[in-house]
């Protein structure tokens, strides 16, 4: 299910999701479509939350976006397994996103 966030025009908004990149998964946006007239992607980054130097350790990444104008977006990202060759995402997470 997808989950819903409320902004307004003008503010940034943050989406916190369990990551774990020491194991070689990563989070990326699955559809490059995103609407930039009311969504820009901002800055991704990672937040260990286990103790430093433990190999499988995992975090959080911390995606911010900015809402630029009114009307609906959708962000979805996916979870992707470590690869040298395209893969399809293991999980996904879709945030439907209402500018106001």
């Amino acid at each position: 299910p997808a989950k819903a966030i409320d902004v307004r025009a003008g503010e940034e908004f943050r989406i916190i999701i369990e990551s774990n990149p020491t194991t070689g998964y990563h989070w990326e946006i699955v559809e490059d479509i995103l609407d930039e007239s009311r969504v820009e992607y901002v800055s991704r980054e990672y937040v260990s939350t286990s103790q430093p130097g433990l190999t499988g350790g995992g975090g959080v990444d911390i995606w911010t976006f900015k809402a630029v104008g009114p009307g609906a977006a959708r962000i979805v990202l996916g979870y992707y397994p470590p690869s040298n060759t395209p893969a399809d995402p293991e999980q996904m997470q879709t945030f439907n996103v209402n500018v106001k």
